[in-house]
């Protein structure tokens, strides 16, 4: 069963290239210091980045948890074995790197924060078939939750530094440090099918795409007060 290992080692491959080949803009910063403390008590006080670190924290806490738990949840609703339940969760990856491209061409069309919440509501509508439907179509749903994620992380990222000039920096080390929801949701869920059942245990994923999705709503509104001021700025009465 090495298969699955080398398609998604390819799919990885191929990102890693497209990386390598893309020009990046450069950064340019006025003051080369970094000042701890004042950095970090403006980032704090802004609303818009500390919601998005705990966006962030549930997202990744979801992602590996949802993952993790993809070979439990299988095997319990299609009565199949452990490595045919690895060609879903193979399945659900491919799946997650072939949205990430799909989700960058609709930015060109759409605002980061409205495809947040529409991911986000798709996500919290699948994981309801997960739990309530179940069989199949809770695989299915299961699967195509990957989609939805593909766009999360560098979404809730780029929205969560935008505007913030030179405090960027630290913001993005913020943002990075987030990842550490993958080592308390995860767990948290694991408890969770060991109490009552692997179904029932994405009742945690659900909830946590539902903070997600509050905060693109948070961040889209944010973005229209500022569209608002720039305007009246532009057209002073």
């Amino acid at each position: 069963m090495i298969f699955p290992y080398l398609s998604v080692a390819a799919v990885l491959a191929l990102v890693w290239v497209l990386i390598l080949v893309t020009r990046m803009p450069e950064a340019k910063e006025h003051d080369k210091q970094l000042h701890f403390m004042a950095t970090t008590e403006r980032l704090l006080r802004n609303k818009n980045y500390v919601f998005s670190v705990f966006a962030q924290f549930c997202y990744v806490g979801t992602q590996i948890s949802v993952w993790t738990y993809t070979n439990f949840y299988i095997p319990d609703q299609l009565g199949v074995t452990q490595e045919t339940a690895l060609k879903y969760h193979t399945a659900a990856l491919v799946l997650f790197g072939c949205m990430r491209w799909v989700f960058t061409g609709l930015m060109q069309y759409f605002r980061g924060s409205t495809l947040l919440i529409v991911s986000s509501i798709l996500a919290v509508l699948s994981i309801c078939c997960v739990i309530f439907v179940g069989g199949m179509p809770g695989v299915i749903a299961l699967v195509a939750v990957s989609g939805f994620m593909s766009l999360m992380f560098p979404t809730i990222f780029g929205l969560g530094c935008s505007n913030l000039g030179e405090d960027t920096k630290l913001a993005s080390s913020g943002q990075i440090m987030a990842i550490v929801g993958g080592a308390i949701i995860t767990p948290i869920q694991g408890h969770m099918v060991d109490e009552w059942n692997v179904s029932y245990s994405y009742l945690l994923p659900m909830a946590c795409f539902i903070v997600i999705g509050v905060y693109g709503l948070f961040s889209r509104g944010r973005e229209a007060k500022l569209l608002t001021e720039m305007s009246q700025d532009a057209h002073p009465n």
